[in-house]
């Protein structure tokens, strides 16, 4: 038996040949991801988030050690006492982080996550080493069009930030890197394509911070999952035709969000009437349509597409209408274990250590357990998190609306790629990668996102670029490495 975090050093240390897993090219082609154990090399596995695995008289067992509670929800005295637990857990979460020696850093991104992080751990810097300064790195846009940088720009909620007594603000000039620059090192250091599209600002980023000496970097990501903004609730209302309710919360949410706000008719048919559609006509749907496929003839009859994509298509028909429930839920997706796995290789390999107090167990089933009405109230999302971080966090940064994205700079970046069309074609004639990829929907799908085509689309090209690169390096790549 032979484990490790580093799957090249696994596949090394094995030795031998690893044919290639067409079900994870499939689902890489397709940009979605279910398999929970698989890697791109058959005979390699993962182990499951929060199992550990025991291997006693010739047998491999997996024992799952942690799960958010689906059921319980806390009951305290009062509102007051929710924001004290609340701001207790969060504040432990940071604190348990702090490196005992060496220098922290902090993304900033400027959303209500990654400055809540930053804020805290200035203040916790203030009660222990108040003389050392907190170093924060952004991402910022400033040359991309007009409508796209409306999008991404997050600078005014940086600064805001930056501008508190002990932060030291780095900016990452977003729009001088290139996402495509970094695929064929990155998946040398996976041994796996990958379908991170932001992660080369994260790689930027670490190399920043690592060259003025920071040693542990604080990452906000999926703070929105862990302190969920509500709207299960909203769901769970509808679903139980509890209309009067759902009217009186959608109401202030309402008046609150103002233009970025929703209708409750808009909300009863997108989180409660929609996805019941889905599930009761699953099979009516194109799926094609939303998961465009580059898959090759010859993968899709060694996979036996059509059944392994029904059975994809009917487990996304699963719906809670428990809201608890649904949250908890959202842990076990597979998602987060693979951007988690990929940051922590990347960190690694620039020689830092990268954490992320959203992810602390203790909080998350705290946040799980909360009553929803103190996830939205008064017209807030994510109101616990919001009342906790007075006095701690910028109002400006405590009180807004809109969360920017990355996307935009991705998008742009890969559509105007210096060498889009060759990036594909000179990977695909070296490597027999017709052999998992259609040419002619790649040529297709290519002129398409170069003409300006939109989200998915560009993900899909990016997929099938960086396993390109990492078929590159495989000496038979249609059958083994």
């Amino acid at each position: 038996l032979f484990a490790s975090s580093d799957l090249r050093f696994l596949r090394t240390t094995v030795g031998g040949t690893f044919a290639i897993n067409r079900i994870r090219v499939a689902e890489h082609l397709l940009g979605v991801c279910e398999e929970r154990e698989a890697t791109f090399h058959d005979g390699l596995m993962r182990l499951p988030p929060a199992h550990f695995l025991s291997f006693a008289q010739g047998h491999l067992t997996k024992t799952k050690y942690w799960a958010p509670d689906p059921v319980t929800e806390l009951r305290l005295d009062s509102t007051d006492a929710y924001v004290e637990a609340f701001l207790d857990r969060f504040t432990q979460a940071v604190k348990r982080r702090m490196p005992a020696s060496g220098n922290v850093g902090c993304f900033l991104s400027g959303g209500l996550d990654s400055s809540s992080i930053s804020c805290m751990t200035r203040q916790l810097l203030n009660d222990e080493l108040p003389d050392q300064d907190l170093h924060t790195f952004s991402a910022t846009f400033a040359s991309l069009p007009p409508e796209e940088l409306r999008i991404a720009d997050e600078r005014e909620f940086q600064d805001s930030v930056n501008a508190l007594d002990g932060m030291i603000g780095h900016e990452c000039k977003g729009c001088e890197l290139d996402p495509l620059d970094d695929v064929s090192h990155l998946t040398a250091i996976f041994d796996e394509p990958f379908l991170i599209p932001n992660l080369y600002i994260h790689r930027a980023i670490m190399k920043q911070a690592k060259a003025i000496g920071v040693d542990v970097l604080f990452d906000g990501i999926d703070g929105d999952t862990t302190v969920c903004h509500g709207f299960f609730w909203i769901e769970e209302l509808a679903a139980k035709g509890r209309w009067w309710r759902l009217w009186r919360e959608n109401r202030q949410l309402y008046r609150r969000s103002g233009a970025q706000g929703k209708t409750t008719a808009w909300l009863i048919y997108n989180h409660w009437l929609k996805p019941k559609l889905r599930w009761l006509k699953k099979k009516e749907i194109d799926w094609s349509a939303e998961f465009p496929s580059l898959l090759s003839k010859k993968l899709e009859t060694e996979i036996g597409f059509e059944s392994w994509w029904q059975g994809l298509v009917d487990s996304w028909g699963a719906t809670f209408e428990d809201s608890r429930a649904s949250h908890a839920s959202d842990f076990s997706a597979e998602l987060h274990p693979r951007a988690l796995e990929a940051m922590a290789v990347v960190s690694r390999d620039e020689g830092l250590d990268l954490r992320f107090p959203f992810f602390d167990r203790d909080l998350i089933d705290l946040c799980v357990s909360l009553p929803f009405d103190v996830r939205i109230r008064d017209g807030w999302t994510r109101w616990i998190l919001r009342e906790s971080m007075k006095n701690i966090l910028p109002e400006k940064n405590r009180t807004r609306l809109r969360k920017s994205l990355l996307g935009p700079n991705f998008r742009h970046k890969v559509r105007n790629y210096h060498d889009l069309n060759g990036v594909n074609t000179s990977k695909s004639n070296q490597n027999d990668f017709a052999g998992f990829v259609d040419l002619g929907r790649l040529t297709e799908l290519t002129k398409a996102v170069s003409a300006g085509d939109g989200g998915r689309e560009v993900m899909i090209l990016f997929a099938a670029i960086n396993l390109a690169e990492w078929l590159d390096g495989v000496e038979d790549p249609y059958g083994t490495l």
